[in-house]
């Protein structure tokens, strides 16, 4: 199964902002390694509906997919680095079970993500002020 954007869809509200820009300059950091000059943007995410894949289906309208998310458009291999996995999770979430009650978790980020983050190079031109 694999949702599209649609005008005839239902519809489905995401919110996004950049966190950070990142650039893979491989294990010995250097620029030239950036051949294509495109980068893996960290994103903070809040889905106003529920909607399935809504994420994913978003970010590949946009022309901006999920890091590893092979059926939504990603690559396993990018920058020259490969991702086991969709580098998608949510670090905080919650839902209401009733009027007057609502639950929130918090999850950090897995050791493998962070991993992946961590051979990044952070885009220092792009920090946020």
């Amino acid at each position: 199964y694999c949702s599209k954007v649609s005008c005839e869809g239902k519809a489905a509200l995401t919110r996004y902002s950049c966190v950070r820009v990142y650039r893979h300059l491989g294990k010995h950091k250097v620029p030239e390694a950036d051949v294509d000059g495109s980068a893996v943007t960290l994103l903070r995410v809040q889905i106003l509906t529920g909607r399935t894949h809504q994420i994913r289906c978003h970010m590949r309208h946009m022309g901006h997919p999920i890091c590893g998310d092979v059926k939504y458009g990603g690559q396993r291999a990018c920058h020259g680095m490969v991702f086991p996995r969709m580098l998608l999770h949510a670090t905080r979430f919650g839902f209401s079970l009733s009027a007057d009650k609502y639950v929130m978790a918090t999850d950090p980020l897995p050791p493998d993500f962070v991993e992946a983050l961590d051979d990044l190079t952070w885009t220092a031109a792009h920090k946020k002020k």
